[in-house]
């Protein structure tokens, strides 16, 4: 597996699809034919490089070592060709195979990741307030009529009711329609994508013109605020709580020592020696305040609001929390962060809560543009009442199979597909069809119908890569040479491999002092997480207590207690524990207890081993490694040196100092 990948990343590296013109500059000549340009070479080489500029500074040398490399791939292409590779059913049903899946992916990467991440990027440089009425279900738990209601709740506010008044009565989400439906700011990606699309495409001031459906219920939308997101602000407060020390409640004195300090504030005192002096918060009252960076939503909303509308350098009048008076002070704020900064979240919150919202959009727009058509009569009608028959190979038996045999489930432009052609894909081999082995009813064919027509148009998308796309079909390119390359080193080299013992031995006797082991040991620890309990442990080994008892009891080392602490022999130089174990005398022998890693242990000493040299049973697996090393050396080197004397190539290596100078070629 080591060797195909290797050969897939090189076949990679080298090839570059050309349609070379042979008045270029050529740099390499072989066979017949077969001809490599300067152009060619500057492009295969600044991809093997990863950057045009680094390429462009490299020395004449690197160019000449490259294009060895370089023509002899050539060769290998030329004689894949004349064996008859481009058409062994092999490689064309693994190609076609691979074509399938990266076609995929290639989509949806260029259509669904790419865009989408872009999108939730952008789109959260703004944060939007907003308010919602939601309606889940009406009096007889019906969705149906939760929809309607809500609608007919939209209708009124069309026809001028208050917003504000309807959210407060009617809405079924009673923490926001406590505040008249407000449910304050949020940014996109942060509830669900049908929510978080009306928000963003509805205006100030304005009530979104639809019902929006969610997993939650039915929403009725309206938007109150646009502002530019502050990423994240760091702020200090001065707490005067609204209870006393006697836990009673206290407002009218907390309000007055508030605005006492604030009217201090206001006369140029400094705010954190007020703090320290003041403030009851503890927790920070001795840093000035300070509450380090945090960003909206962290705090309890009257504290968040304010913070978040005070600029840097500034600080707020008093505001009323649960937890008493505040002041608050913004320190500094730090800039929405470039798109690389935020790649690790973009990602994951693209991938939990967009995804699946933006690969439906994509397969929504490919059942339009290749006019797909599903026939829910005919699903009705070829399931029956079936109870038995599954998706495995006895549906072909079954009577299931008679009846659906001239029924079209759905079609695909002028191509209906049939129950066969679903069952036959299902059943494959390699299939991962969730459905696989289940009975055939109606919520699970529709299930299997929705992912197979979905490959299917993918399927048809693929197609126009091919046609559209230089980076795709340059992409396939690649791989399908290396698949060239890879059977090739497969007959010349690694079928042609022979390690008998006897060669195996003579390379050993011959660098067998390369093979040696290193001082090792093996030993059991006891390990706890404070001093004083690993005193307690050591002591009572001293007094005579089984160390193997202790650590099969209480050693906290994640899956030793079940060893009694035995670990497996180990270098001895490898760590802290291995060095202790090795300075013991005997077997036996117990260590003083040590401060190691997150906590303390002690070690008990099982046995040493001394470096030696190993024996040639000990060293086969390195012998063996670099026997098959160099005889893939070897053979490798025979296979050139033959393409060599059969396409006699010419390399003109003069001709590679212009590469990347930019001159007539």
């Amino acid at each position: 597996m080591v060797y195909r990948f290797t050969i897939f990343v090189l076949a990679s590296i080298l090839f570059y699809a050309c349609s070379a013109d042979i008045n270029k500059n050529v740099v390499a000549e072989y066979g017949n034919d077969g001809y490599i340009t300067l152009d060619e070479f500057e492009k295969a080489y600044a991809k093997s490089i990863g950057d045009t500029t680094a390429a462009a500074e490299a020395t004449l040398e690197d160019y000449k070592s490259f294009l060895d490399l370089f023509i002899n791939f050539k060769m290998k292409l030329r004689d894949a060709e004349v064996r008859g590779l481009p058409q062994d059913e092999d490689i064309l049903r693994e190609y076609k195979t691979y074509k399938k899946n990266v076609g995929k992916s290639f989509i949806i990467e260029k259509e669904v990741n790419v865009p989408g991440k872009k999108e939730l990027y952008e789109k959260r440089k703004d944060e939007i307030r907003v308010s919602h009425i939601m309606i889940t279900t009406d009096t007889t738990g019906s969705k149906e009529g939760a929809k309607q209601r809500a609608e007919e709740l939209l209708g009124r506010i069309k026809n001028g009711e208050n917003f504000e008044d309807i959210a407060r009565r009617f809405s079924q989400d009673h923490y926001s329609s406590l505040k008249r439906g407000d449910i304050y700011y949020i940014r996109f990606g942060q509830i669900v994508p049908e929510f978080d699309y009306a928000v963003y495409n509805c205006e100030v001031g304005e009530v979104y013109p639809e019902v929006v459906k969610t997993s939650y219920g039915y929403h009725i939308i309206k938007v109150t605020e646009r502002i530019p997101a502050r990423h994240s602000i760091r702020a200090s407060h001065i707490l005067i709580k609204t209870t006393n020390e006697n836990n009673e409640t206290d407002t009218v004195s907390a309000k007055k020592q508030i605005e006492e300090i604030y009217a201090k504030l206001k006369n140029g005192e400094n705010f954190e020696k007020l703090a320290k002096q003041y403030s009851d918060d503890k927790a920070n009252s001795e840093k000035g305040g300070d509450l380090g960076f945090f960003g909206r939503r962290r705090m309890v909303p009257e504290f968040d609001e304010v913070a978040f509308k005070t600029k840097v350098g500034e600080f707020s009048e008093p505001v009323e929390t649960r937890f008493g008076y505040h002041i608050i002070k913004v320190n500094e704020e730090k800039p929405y962060p470039s798109f690389e900064e935020q790649s690790e979240f973009i990602n994951k919150t693209f991938k939990e809560r967009l995804y699946e919202y933006k690969y439906g959009q994509l397969i929504d727009s490919l059942r339009k543009e290749y006019n797909f058509t599903l026939n829910e009569d005919a699903v009705k009608f070829v399931i029956g009442d079936n109870d038995s028959v599954r998706f495995d190979e006895n549906y072909w038996n079954s009577e299931m199979s008679k009846n659906a045999k001239d029924t079209a489930l759905f079609s695909i432009g002028n191509k209906s597909y049939y129950l066969d052609d679903i069952v036959t894909t299902v059943v494959a081999e390699d299939s991962e069809y969730k459905y696989k082995n289940g009975v055939i009813i109606e919520r699970s064919l529709n299930r299997v119908i929705k992912e197979f027509s979905d490959d299917l148009l993918i399927a048809e998308k693929v197609k126009l890569l091919e046609k559209n796309s230089t980076a795709f079909v340059e992409l396939m390119d690649e791989y399908r040479n290396g698949i060239y390359i890879f059977k090739l080193q497969e007959d010349e080299v690694w079928n042609k491999i022979e390690l008998d013992s006897a060669k195996l031995y003579e390379h050993w006797e011959k660098n067998k002092e390369k093979y040696t082991w290193n001082n090792r040991v093996n030993f059991s620890e006891i390990f706890v997480r404070t001093d004083s309990l690993i005193n307690a442990f050591y002591d009572k080994i001293e007094a005579g207590e089984s160390f193997d008892s202790i650590a099969t009891k209480h050693t906290l080392r994640s899956g030793y207690r079940k060893t009694a602490g035995k670990y497996a022999t180990m270098d001895a130089d490898k760590n802290e524990l291995t060095k202790k174990a090795y300075e013991l005398e005997n077997p036996g022998d117990v260590s003083k207890p040590f401060k190691f890693s997150t906590g303390y242990s002690i070690v008990k000493l099982n046995e040493k081993f001394p470096a030696r040299m190993k024996t040639f049973e000990e060293a086969t697996p390195e012998v063996t490694s670099e026997v098959q090393e160099l005889e893939s050396q070897r053979l490798e080197q025979e296979y050139i040196e033959r393409l060599i004397q059969k396409y006699k190539p010419t390399i003109k290596y003069d001709e590679l100092s212009k590469a990347f100078k930019g001159e007539e070629k």
